[in-house]
């Protein structure tokens, strides 16, 4: 992250990329790592960046109706 770029293994199709994050992006993912995701994850920490309230990786299409439903309440 620190160059800009977020690595994503094994993403859609199965196919790595590397995805560009801009300094406010990666100052929340930054924050969400330090901060946030320790909380979440206990002994069994799995390699997803984002997990559930229950430390397990999100499933498909989770991040998608996240924010598809936050943006709904505005």
């Amino acid at each position: 992250m620190a160059r800009g770029r977020l690595v994503i293994f094994e993403g859609k199709w199965k196919k790595d990329r590397v995805v560009p994050l801009g300094d406010r992006a990666y100052a929340w993912v930054k924050k969400y790592l330090n901060d946030i995701r320790p909380q979440l994850v206990d002994g069994d920490d799995c390699s997803h960046l984002f997990v559930t309230d229950y430390g397990e990786p999100f499933v498909k299409n989770r991040m998608t109706d996240l924010v598809q439903r936050r943006s709904t309440l505005r």
